[in-house]
């Protein structure tokens, strides 16, 4: 029979979160996903997994290396095991603090404001729903390489319907 260790159970566990975060979107996932998004404009898949991965296991390699855990855990029947038996409940309180705030911040509410164009509103808010007339006939197209990906980015202008050829346009 396979017997696993803390160690093991610790990063089987991180892992396990990481891939139901991936899944359902939430949790450190979504917050990794959505601050690429602000940032970046769009967000790497891997990169989204390996980042909260290491958020994640990082600290109970250092927990581990800094009490000895897998020596104490090997001297448990010895009555010698006590503290690498609190350094592992440290770092799965840890885990569970650091999935309790992800999942609180990727389950926020968020307030949503309609704008309509034709009515000259200005968003309030980063969160906004627009409603306009997409101007096809103007797209602007910006191509980017990065480490050998090339990604383009389209631009395509909303106004308002009483908006007439030779009217500036505002890209933002």
């Amino acid at each position: 029979m396979l017997a696993i260790g803390g160690e093991q159970a610790y990063v089987l566990a991180a892992g396990a979160y990481l891939a139901y975060g991936w899944y359902s979107y939430i949790g450190l996932y979504r917050v990794a996903a959505e601050w690429q998004l602000e940032h970046f404009g769009s967000y790497s898949g891997k990169l989204t997994i390996i980042v909260p991965l290491l958020v994640l296991l990082i600290p109970g390699a250092v927990l581990a290396k800094l009490f000895g855990v897998q020596d104490q855990l090997r001297s448990v029947g010895s009555g010698a095991g006590s503290p690498g038996t609190l350094a592992l409940v440290g770092v799965a309180a840890l885990a569970v603090a650091a999935g309790r705030y992800a999942y609180s911040k990727s389950t926020a509410k968020v307030d949503i404001e309609s704008i309509d164009l034709s009515k000259g509103d200005t968003p309030r808010s980063a969160h906004v729903v627009i409603t306009g007339i997409a101007r096809t006939d103007y797209i602007l197209e910006f191509e980017r390489k990065i480490a050998g990906t090339t990604t383009l980015d389209r631009y395509i202008p909303l106004t308002a319907a009483a908006w007439r050829r030779g009217e500036p346009l505002v890209f933002s």
